[in-house]
C-alpha cells in the first residue's frame, strides 16, 4: 500500500472516530437536558439549577 493510501485511509478512521464521539456527546447533552426539564416540573428548581451548573464531561481525546 502507497504511503498517500494509508494516510487516506487514516483520515477516514480519524473522521468517524470524530462523527462517533460528537455523537455521544450530544446523547449525553441530551439526556441532561431531558432530566433538568423533568426537575423543573417536578418543582425541584435548586436540583435543575444545580444540574444545569454541572460540566459534563464530554471533552474526551478530540
Amino acid at each position: 500500500m502507497k504511503e498517500s493510501e494509508q494516510i487516506i485511509e487514516d483520515i477516514h478512521r480519524i473522521r468517524e472516530q470524530i462523527l462517533f464521539d460528537s455523537n455521544n456527546d450530544m446523547n449525553v447533552l441530551n439526556e441532561k437536558a431531558n432530566r433538568i426539564g423533568e426537575l423543573f416540573k417536578e418543582g425541584k428548581f435548586v436540583e435543575a439549577v444545580r444540574l444545569a451548573n454541572t460540566k459534563e464531561d464530554t471533552q474526551h481525546l478530540h
